[in-house]
């Protein structure tokens, strides 16, 4: 059975949710002996092959409105060229050729990551072509989606069956004897700075945090934004500007420099004001981080404490909240309950079933 993947820009170690959802799914898929093909952004295309997965290299603009869309069409045109058994997609951009994959009569299987459309950096063009996207999502052969919100939404599209709620899992991080050496690299102490981990785009709402970070006024704490960006835009310009030596951007990190972050905050924030399932989170709670974040639903379905949550894009609220985490001294909390339910290993598992399932059905 060939399997060839969609819509991740590169793995490993590739910032962003779909890169890393991919980097954990199929090491263990390929484990299985399923031939996996993950077609790739060129400038993130690190290796020929890893971990028993071919990687094939897919030209493209870097242009943030067109980047995606050119790799997209090709990498369906070189699906439609190759014929494999199946096509895994990931996320709405790569949802916009699912009707080329069915002319040529290639079986879909496509997972739902997030609602793109109602994110704040897409203009009225792409927020039109990502709902198109969506709708191109109905006609795939099977669907998956990381939330439950989202298997609600599709279920009030009218999709009844093949379609099933499989979250993203946790990343296992080794332990590292290396904690003081990197935090010395920001000029920061342990216990002594609150984290935030994810790209610096306007949806992660990090003026919020900024600024609710400045309203707290809290001696001897330093505010670290651990995250890149694609694009150098408007946004993160604003951001570097009301910033002041207090507030640290590291940009993309490895995993072990990302590690020692979790592991030595007094307080992890999200200030999300949309996500799908945040795999940042899910980290955090596995390091037992004191945890922040937003009452938006994609953090509110973790069903987390009351006292975990603030009003979302409220600066007030948000500074309020990081002054009793602090001055409280609360005490991380074990949410070792949730991460049972957020296992790569059992996730994989349930994907090959899927493939299993729609390859049998070809060729009946």
């Amino acid at each position: 059975m060939k399997i060839f993947v969609v819509g991740a820009r590169g793995f490993p170690d590739v910032q962003g949710g779909i890169e890393t959802h991919c980097e954990e799914l199929y090491i263990r898929i390929a484990k299985k002996g399923v031939d996996i093909t993950a077609l790739t952004i060129k400038k993130y295309t690190r290796y020929r092959w890893w971990n028993g997965i071919k990687f094939i290299s897919i030209p493209t603009i870097q242009y943030k409105n067109v980047q995606k869309a050119i790799y997209n069409l090709l990498s369906a045109l070189y699906c439609v060229i190759r014929k494999p058994d199946l096509v895994h997609i990931h996320g709405l951009n790569a949802g916009l050729f699912i009707w080329l994959y069915k002319l040529a009569s290639i079986k879909v299987i496509a997972t739902y990551h997030s609602m793109d459309y109602i994110y704040p950096k897409w203009n009225i063009l792409m927020k039109f072509i990502l709902r198109f996207s969506e709708k191109q999502f109905l006609i795939a052969d099977y669907i998956i989606v990381v939330s439950k919100l989202y298997l609600e939404h599709f279920r009030r599209l009218g999709v009844k069956k093949n379609i099933i709620y499989l979250p993203n899992g946790m990343k296992k991080f080794q332990k590292s004897g290396e904690s003081k050496e990197i935090l010395k690299k920001w000029s920061i102490n342990e216990r002594e700075y609150i984290l935030s981990v994810g790209r610096i785009t306007p949806e992660k709402d990090y003026m919020t945090l900024i600024r609710a970070f400045f309203k707290a006024n809290l001696s001897n704490i330093k505010l670290v934004i651990a995250g890149g960006y694609e694009f150098r835009d408007n946004y993160a310009k604003k951001l570097i500007k009301i910033a002041n030596n207090n507030v640290i951007f590291t940009g993309y990190l490895q995993k072990k420099e990302l590690q020692a972050l979790y592991e030595n905050c007094c307080l992890f924030v999200l200030p999300s004001i949309c996500e799908g399932l945040p795999i940042a989170l899910l980290e955090a709670i596995s390091f037992n981080c004191n945890i922040l974040v937003s009452d938006i639903p994609a953090h509110k379905q973790l069903e987390l404490d009351p006292g975990d949550y603030f009003k979302a894009c409220d600066e007030n609220d948000l500074a309020d909240k990081i002054i009793t985490k602090i001055m409280q001294k609360n005490k991380n909390k074990s949410y070792n309950f949730i991460l049972k339910d957020y296992n790569w290993d059992i996730i994989a598992d349930k994907v090959n079933e899927i493939y299993n399932k729609i390859y049998k059905i070809k060729y009946i």
